[in-house]
């Protein structure tokens, strides 16, 4: 029997935790996350209370200042830029032209430790806030979160020692906040890495693995690209001695049906890759399955290619001899200057702090629609600000994703340059823009294939195949006549495609060029045409 004082105790008790309650103001039920991936709802609970020995929630060093989360993103694209600028090797001498600038022309001194506190609380805070995926803006804070955490915990350990006195405990924290931003049930940013790779450094340390390949190539294609790729796979081994290995990813049987998979996979070096092996279904469609091909691929450094992608010379020179490759890792190609605007506030509304070189694009002038052209793309996968980069292009083509992304921008191409600049990786575009390859009609304007050039100014690959209208015989080969070279993005008139013409580029002024193609060229166009004859003739 309980006596009557110690009854007494016990109410008075619970009043007071019942009052503390009412006090702290908490609604745990708004800790409850719901999260639709792949088409599931599910639920997500995480602890009411913190427990002792948890790496995040433990008591751990206190900043000289705690703000609330919303505090923090008041400067958070600020602070977070500046430190990805520090860590890539800026600081306030860095002259104008430098890649990211956020540090150039501070009038003190750079506080690392001040910013890394504002940082590093903002990481620890979003790890229990709910991720709402068609939100590009906080998309990219967390993706810069968990890319700033990794660099200085598997990149630079040294500066741990200088950012808090308890080494351990911060290295702890710095893993936990990279595992529950990739993994986390109410934060993951990577789901689709898992089961394959249980960490995005695991991921990493596979790609130096001694029986990957350091450089192949890799294609995407479904049925209605089969002869396309096929041909474009018989002049990289049969005209330009290309020997690299090569993947055609796809997206299962109804995409690429088995007696091509079968054809494809007879071929020496070639091999396809099934991405639903890979990825869940929903994740990738239409022209999103680009990121994810280059992430499955099985090589180091990726050669992405477009199946109506024609090269003129081996392609492995962008890779041996490209200056802007070896200095960065990637390897982007301009699209078009097609003058119908951009969505330039909508990328700073997602980007608010973009680079310097950023800003001297096209695209951020608002002097044309598209910026990069995605037909042939190139990725060293192991460095670490590349595959985080990398990792974010795929976030963007994630089903959730697009549907914000696509009413911005049109289709993938756009959403690698600015994957790289939202996450502070240092990348560069040739510098030429998107030009023609074909014959000159009656106006004096080029017809033909979207043509790029390398750093040395030489024709080196176009886009669209050998026909004058791709998929569509009835037009007849594309003739190998002419180039027209846009180099400055300005004063020049492209006249758009029709059903029966390509694509026609005409110049206005002496900066730019037009150039007569000479026998190599003609050469490689008989052979081309040749190759597509006898696989449309023999099936």
């Amino acid at each position: 029997m309980i006596r009557p004082r110690t009854a007494l105790k016990v109410l008075v008790t619970l009043a007071a935790l019942v009052l503390l309650l009412a006090i702290s103001g908490h609604n745990y039920v708004e800790d409850i996350e719901i999260i639709d991936e792949n088409s599931r709802e599910q639920q997500f609970i995480p602890p009411a209370m913190p427990q002792a020995n948890s790496q995040i929630n433990a008591a751990r060093p206190v900043p000289a200042v705690e703000k609330s989360l919303s505090e923090l993103e008041t400067q958070i694209d600020l602070k977070q830029a500046q430190l990805l600028d520090f860590l890539n090797g800026e600081d306030i001498n860095s002259n104008q032209n430098v890649f990211g600038g956020s540090l150039s022309g501070m009038e003190s001194p750079f506080d690392i430790k001040s910013t890394w506190d504002h940082v590093h609380q903002y990481a620890t805070l979003i790890l229990r806030k709910k991720y709402k995926k068609y939100k590009i803006l906080d998309l990219s804070r967390r993706v810069r979160a968990c890319l700033i955490a990794y660099t200085i915990l598997y990149d630079k350990p040294l500066l741990v020692s200088s950012l808090s006195h308890d080494i351990e405990f911060l290295r702890n924290e710095l893993k936990s906040i990279v595992d529950e931003l990739s993994f986390g049930s109410m934060t993951r940013l990577y789901p689709w890495i898992s089961p394959r790779f249980d960490s995005v450094k695991a991921m990493q340390d596979y790609f130096f693995r001694p029986d990957i390949s350091p450089l192949g190539i890799a294609f995407a294609a479904g049925k209605s690209q089969f002869i396309l790729v096929l041909h474009s796979i018989l002049t990289l081994r049969k005209v330009l001695n290309c020997t690299l290995p090569i993947e055609v990813h796809y997206l299962g049987p109804e995409d690429l049906p088995e007696n091509m998979v079968a054809t494809l996979n007879s071929m020496p070096g070639v091999r396809t890759v099934d991405l639903t092996q890979y990825f869940n279904r929903p994740t990738a469609w239409g022209w999103s399955i680009k990121p994810f091909a280059i992430l499955a691929a099985g090589f180091r450094n990726v050669i992405f290619m477009d199946a109506d992608t024609l090269f003129l010379k081996n392609p492995e020179i962008m890779v041996q001899e490209s200056v802007i490759y070896q200095k960065t890792g990637q390897l982007f190609f301009h699209d078009r200057s097609l003058p119908n605007g951009s969505s330039t506030e909508w990328f700073l509304r997602v980007n608010p702090v973009p680079t310097n070189y950023a800003m001297s694009l096209r695209y951020m002038k608002r002097l044309t629609y598209h910026e990069m052209e995605s037909g042939v793309v190139v990725i060293d996968k192991s460095k670490t600000s590349a595959l985080h980069a990398l990792l974010l292009v795929c976030r963007m083509n994630s089903y959730a994703e697009r549907t914000t992304t696509d009413v911005y921008i049109h289709g993938d191409k756009e959403t690698f340059w600015m994957s790289w600049d939202m996450t502070r990786t240092p990348y560069q575009f040739v510098p030429v823009f998107g030009s023609s390859i074909g014959y000159k009609n009656d106006h004096g304007k080029v017809c033909g294939g979207l043509l790029h050039v390398g750093e040395d100014l030489q024709p080196l690959w176009w886009n669209g195949g050998i026909l004058t209208r791709k998929l569509n015989e009835s037009y007849g080969f594309l003739s190998l006549g002419f180039i027209a070279l846009d180099l400055t993005g300005e004063n020049i008139d492209w006249e758009v495609e029709t059903e029966s013409k390509p694509y026609c580029l005409g110049i206005k002024d002496s900066k730019n060029k037009i150039i007569k193609l000479g026998v190599k060229e003609k050469y490689l166009e008989s052979i081309y045409r040749l190759l597509y004859e006898d696989l449309t003739r023999y099936g």
